[in-house]
């Protein structure tokens, strides 16, 4: 059984890209994350040409992710370009694992949005922070930032000190 960081995922970019990684890029499975469930057992659309919003619900996962969910949450934005926000929780860490930030920038080239993400663990007790952007003409022009944070004191210090485990 994994810790959990949990926080949010923002993404930035035009309303059009933004739209098509709700619609593409997060994907619902069975308890055993063998079969994808339909749609609207995790998405709920309800947006205009204008405006996204969106009710996401059942914990669904971001496709080409290690264990990243997406929290029950809205998704709103009603500008032509701007940022959409979720609540999200991954297994371990941002970064756990090699790959989780090279799937991060692949995420943000394919949809090119650009990708923040911020969340506390409370098990091992830390903060971390990943900023990826997208159109980059290196690997490392597109990681802007991946940073932990520990505290002397986790209570007092931790902004948010019972989220994750």
């Amino acid at each position: 059984m994994p810790n959990w960081i949990e926080g949010t995922m923002k993404l930035r970019g035009k309303r059009v890209d933004i739209k098509r990684f709700i619609n593409e890029g997060i994907q619902g499975y069975d308890f055993l994350g063998e079969n994808k469930r339909p749609k609207t057992e995790y998405i709920k659309d309800n947006s205009t040409c204008d405006e996204i919003d969106f009710e996401i619900f059942n914990d669904p996962h971001v496709n080409g992710t290690r264990r990243m969910f997406v929290l029950p949450t809205s998704a709103y934005m009603y500008n032509e370009e701007g940022v959409c926000v979720f609540n999200i929780r991954q297994a371990w860490s941002f970064s756990a694992r090699d790959t989780d930030i090279d799937n991060l920038i692949a995420i943000a080239d394919k949809y090119q949005v650009d990708i923040r993400l911020f969340g506390i663990e409370r098990g091992v007790e830390f903060m971390q922070e990943v900023i990826v952007h997208h159109g980059s003409d290196s690997e490392k022009g597109k990681l802007k930032l991946n940073n932990c944070i520990s505290f002397e004191n986790w209570e007092w210090e931790c902004p948010f000190p019972g989220m994750g485990g």
